[in-house]
């Protein structure tokens, strides 16, 4: 396959696996306090990007990351995202017209 990643983990310990096995970048950091724009801008990302996976412990984490990234200036075309079982009643505004509810 033909594609490019960035992994975020805040913990270390899972640094040498992912190293091991995919080639995309891994961040060590709180993924809550990354800049996106910047940091998709620093690895030449396109403006749309295909894919988005977000997936962190406790589920409200991962709604913060993913209200980030939405306000990166940057578009996705499938966003996969865990709720684990975390019901929110929450719509995030996202390209003018298109929202998602939870």
């Amino acid at each position: 396959m033909n594609y490019f990643g960035i992994g975020v983990e805040l913990d270390s310990q899972y640094a040498e696996e992912w190293n091991k096995n995919r080639k995309s970048p891994l961040i060590n950091t709180d993924a809550t306090q990354i800049d996106y724009s910047a940091l998709f801008l620093q690895h030449n990302l396109p403006k749309v990007i295909d894919f988005l996976s977000v997936d962190t412990d406790p589920p409200q984490i991962s709604l913060l990351c993913l209200k980030k990234i939405m306000e990166s200036g940057y578009q996705f075309n499938v966003i996969d995202f865990e709720v684990d079982r975390l019901i929110i009643d929450q719509t995030i505004d996202y390209a003018g017209d298109k929202y998602l509810k939870f």
